[in-house]
């Protein structure tokens, strides 16, 4: 688990570093980097009996840089470098619970036929809520 550094945007904003995968089309691999860092920011619904609430709201677009290799039907290969834009906005978010910290865990990206961000399968793991 990485630890958190304070971000430059506010008081209850936070970036850490974040575990990548990345997949993409048949006949296609995709290699992106092992990591990235993502904002997040922890909102605190407070009550004068305590804490009600914790949410953890991650949203911003980050740029992930990766390798595109492609095979033809020879099984010859070639490679780009390439990068996508990733509206972290629009990725599911996968909760889980039972960790003990309030943290982001991994980003899953899936990209299309076209290179796109497929949203409907790329996902980010949040712990703590």
């Amino acid at each position: 688990m990485s630890w958190y550094k304070k971000a430059d945007t506010g008081a209850d904003d936070y970036s850490t570093k974040v575990k990548v995968s990345m997949y993409g089309p048949s006949n296609y691999e995709v290699e992106g980097p092992d990591s990235v860092y993502v904002k997040f920011r922890i909102d605190v619904e407070a009550r004068e009996w305590g804490i009600k609430n914790i949410n953890l709201l991650v949203g911003g677009i980050i740029e992930v840089p990766y390798l595109l290799t492609e095979y033809d039907a020879d099984d010859n290969e070639s490679e780009s470098q390439r990068s996508i834009e990733v509206d972290l906005a629009q990725v599911p978010k996968e909760n889980k619970t039972g960790s003990g910290v309030i943290t982001l865990d991994s980003l899953e990206l899936w990209l299309d036929d076209s290179f796109n961000v497929d949203y409907n399968r790329s996902s980010l793991s949040l712990y703590g809520y």
